[in-house]
């Protein structure tokens, strides 16, 4: 299981990792759950046309997590 953060230092660091790689840090917290389908990527759009997809591909039951 991912650690929890229990302290402001564990956030900072948390918070700063997900600011400069959102992909790696969201891919890594998914990563802890059961998916049916690995998704193909993390994210994909942008801001620009407000148009994000989030772990496209993939397929989960949230029940088996």
């Amino acid at each position: 299981m991912i650690k929890k953060i229990s302290n402001m230092e564990d956030y900072r660091s948390a918070y700063n990792k997900s600011i400069a790689d959102p992909d790696a840090f969201w891919g890594e917290i998914a990563g802890e759950f059961i998916w049916k389908k690995k998704w193909d990527w993390v994210s994909k759009g942008g801001v620009e046309k407000v148009d994000y997809k989030w772990f496209d591909g993939g397929v989960l039951n949230i029940t088996d997590n």
